[in-house]
Parts: structure tokens; sequence; C-alpha cells
């Protein structure tokens, strides 16, 4: 479990590092708050929830939760050392599995996380969950961090095109969170034209 950790944060510290280039001249643009998007993350998966059927297996719904709690204090934890707490600021860790035979996992950018039943046999123990887990937290963390750094300007110039190029990088590789994000930045015009077409077509790639 400790090794499975440690790849973990070794893919998560090279995503981050990405962050750390010279930065050009670009246009500064008007930042949409983290927590404005970390808001609308949390009504989202609200409506997931509402709309889905809780799993009642009680070793499933326990042994996610458990990896959860130890993955993301971890987490925290290395964010803070390396000064970069404000990455998940605001973040409402959750975790929660969904009845579907669907093998899937995702991390919404506000920290809420969801697996379904079906990939659970898979995963077939806790570091089959951990590894799967720890894939979704990272690009989540990293890549929406890295987006929210560059709309925000911290620790970088604040880069609309930048924002957005790490934004849909996470969504390429049909991450819920990164597609949901996208949806709601063109669904509410945040930081892009609204555009309701489009973002109709990222929450239904996203699942929703």
């Amino acid at each position: 479990y400790s090794n499975m950790k440690k790849l973990i944060f070794l893919s998560f510290l090279f995503l981050l590092s990405c962050a750390v280039v010279p930065m050009t001249g670009r246009k500064q643009f008007v930042a949409i708050p983290s927590s404005q998007m970390i808001t609308l993350s949390a009504e989202s998966y609200s409506q997931v929830l509402a709309g889905a059927k809780l799993s009642t297996n009680n070793y499933y719904v326990s042994t996610v939760r458990k990896v959860g709690e130890k993955l993301t204090a971890a987490v925290e934890l290395y964010l803070k050392q390396n000064n970069l707490a404000s990455v998940t600021e605001g973040y409402d860790w959750q975790y929660n599995v969904l009845v579907s035979e669907e093998r899937n996992a995702w991390c919404m950018p506000g920290g809420q996380i969801a697996f379904y039943e079906g990939i659970l046999p898979v995963c077939q123990d806790e570091n089959g969950i951990a590894v799967v887990m720890g894939h979704e937290i990272a690009h989540a963390v990293a890549q929406h961090g890295l987006g929210f750094m560059y709309m925000e300007g911290e620790c970088v110039q604040q880069d609309s095109l930048e924002a957005m190029k790490w934004f849909e990088k996470a969504a390429e590789q049909g991450l819920v969170g990164s597609l949901t994000t996208l949806a709601m930045m063109y669904e509410e015009g945040l930081g892009v034209d609204k555009d309701p077409e489009k973002a109709k077509a990222l929450y239904k790639q996203a699942g929703f």
C-alpha cells in the first residue's frame, strides 16, 4: 500500500511540476474564483447522488471510504509541506459508491469522489482501490489545480488560455470532474463565451 502511494505521489509531482515554466506576456483576464467552481461542483455532485442509487454493500462502502480518507489526508499533508495547501482549499472530500455495473470511478474538482460497484471486483482489494482512486485524485488535483492557478494568477501569471489547456488535458482523459468543470464554464459563461450546446455535450460525455 505504501508503494502504491509513492507511485501516486510521483505521478502527482510530475503533473504539478509542469506549472513551473517561464510565462509569456499574454493578456490577463478576470479570474474565476476557484470557490465558485467548487460550489458548482458540489451542486453537480449532489444532483448525481440524488439521481443515483447508493450502494448498500457495506464492504464496498467502508473500504472505499477507508482508502479515500487515507489518500486524501496524505495528499493534503504533502501539499501543506510543499506550500501548496491552497490547491485543495475549500475541498469537501466525499466518498460514495453508486450502484452500477459500469467500471468507472471519478473525482470532482471539489474533492467529491464516486466509485461504481462494477469497478470494485476489478480492483480486488484496498491496493487496487488506492491505485484507481489515486489516479483520479492526482489528475483532478494536479490538473484542476494547475487550471485554477492560471485562472487566479496564484504563483503564476494569470492566463486564460493556459488555464483552459489544463482543464482540457484532464477532460481528454475522460475524467468526469474535468468534463463537468468545462461544462459548467460553458453553461455559465465563466471565463469563456456561453455555449449551451457545448455544455450539454460535455455533460453527456461525463455521463450526466
